[in-house]
């Protein structure tokens, strides 16, 4: 397996298949609204990594408020 990342704004038509496409701005937005209901009820966010299977989203849920994730082996 290699490690490919084609740069956000490649053409659709450029990217190798299977290839995963995210609409950053409405993952974050979908992780702020999730942290907002968890504040207002007062209660904590914590997410399971086997959702989004990324260190990276783990950490933008953290960023935005998340006390930890859990994880399985």
């Amino acid at each position: 397996m290699t490690d490919y990342l084609p740069l956000p704004g490649t053409p659709i038509e450029e990217l190798d298949t299977p290839c995963i496409i995210v609409e950053l701005d409405v993952a974050e937005r979908n992780i702020a609204k999730l942290q907002s209901a968890a504040n207002e009820m007062g209660v904590d966010v914590r997410p399971h990594s086997k959702t989004n299977k990324s260190p990276y989203w783990v950490r933008k849920q953290i960023e935005a408020g998340a006390i930890g994730v859990c994880c399985a082996k």
